[in-house]
């Protein structure tokens, strides 16, 4: 075989097995997956003390979350009107644990479990405690 025509044969067979690699699969569906919608409710002790928060503390806002793959996501209004996101993975037994990152660089959390189609749960955010109630729709 002439060098010209094994570079070619060797670039064909490079390119046949790698033609024939198996490919990643795509993340398996949790069986979280869906879209929920609800509030989240000012928790009995959730009015801050402290004068600055007050106006924060609004009694309930609506929320909507949409799990994908076990990869969860939220989005509510503030009491400024501005969109708000928190993010995190729910695990096999429906805990979950979700982070906001706030314009100063710090993190609100939001923890609950999924059971029965419904997320319940607890946030913190900006000195109010909220209870949260997200049903699958």
């Amino acid at each position: 075989m002439k060098q010209g025509n094994f570079l070619g044969f060797g670039l064909l067979l490079t390119v046949a097995a790698f033609g024939l690699e198996p490919t990643t699969p795509a993340a398996a569906a949790s069986a979280f997956d869906g879209n929920y919608r609800g509030s989240f409710e000012l928790s009995a002790s959730g009015l801050s003390t402290q004068n600055e928060y007050r106006s924060k503390c609004v009694e309930r806002r609506l929320a909507v979350m949409a799990v994908r793959d076990g990869y969860a996501t939220i989005e509510y209004g503030n009491w400024k009107g501005h969109r708000l996101h928190y993010r995190g993975n729910v695990a096999a037994d429906g805990a979950l644990t979700m982070y906001h990152t706030n314009s100063d660089g710090t993190r609100a959390t939001l923890t609950g479990r999924i059971g029965n189609n419904v997320l319940t749960g607890n946030m913190m955010r900006e000195g109010c405690a909220y209870t949260v109630t997200l049903t699958r729709s």
